[in-house]
């Protein structure tokens, strides 16, 4: 599913129809880029977006395969990067894993992710309140998104560390008789240690 797709002149979003097909149009002038963000996108969607923008290597197969670590894959002309994205349920005490796709050319930046982390809205807000910064193009989209999703991590690590803490306090108090608390400060009575 497209989430957002503009195109972008000299740091503004142009007011044209969020449609890949007219974005392409815009983009075909000098000083723009198109972004077209996605969440989930399936294969009839992808080659649908190759087609409306004309881009006859865009790399439908590579951005639908499950990926178990980063990735990136620079070809001349375009840059892929794979993200995984992580961000913390503590209701159910769960790291939720994703993935964040983003493709890259003078062009175009095409984003498609999938789970629950790292959605773009907030970023693109934030990137076109900064006009000089996103008139640098779709490399400066790029250094955004690997910010993002570096610093979603942090969320998810503190409250990971949280419920450990927490599991260890329960697990060794002084006011709970458990035989785990016998054998972890056994090392506190032992002479040869």
């Amino acid at each position: 599913m497209i989430v957002d797709c503009a195109a972008y002149r000299e740091g503004q979003r142009v007011d044209v129809p969020a449609d890949p097909g007219r974005v392409a149009a815009v983009v075909a002038g000098a000083g723009s880029f198109g972004w077209i963000g996605m969440r989930m996108p399936d294969a009839d969607e992808l080659v649908g977006v190759r087609q409306e923008i004309g881009w006859a290597d865009f790399p439908v197969d590579e951005i639908l395969a499950r990926h178990r670590r980063p990735v990136l894959d620079v070809d001349p002309g375009r840059l892929q990067l794979v993200l995984r994205t992580a961000r913390y349920d503590d209701h159910q005490e769960k790291v939720a894993i994703g993935e964040l796709s983003v493709v890259v050319t003078d062009d175009w930046v095409i984003t498609a992710r999938w789970g629950q982390a790292a959605p773009l809205a907030d970023l693109r807000q934030e990137l076109e309140q900064d006009p000089e910064r996103l008139a640098l193009g779709p490399y400066a989209v790029l250094v955004g998104v690997v910010t993002k999703v570096v610093e979603g991590f942090r969320p998810s690590l503190d409250g990971f560390e949280q419920d450990v803490l927490q599991t260890e306090l329960e697990v060794f108090s002084p006011d709970r008789h458990l035989p785990i608390n016998r054998i972890y400060n056994s090392n506190d009575r032992c002479a040869i240690c």
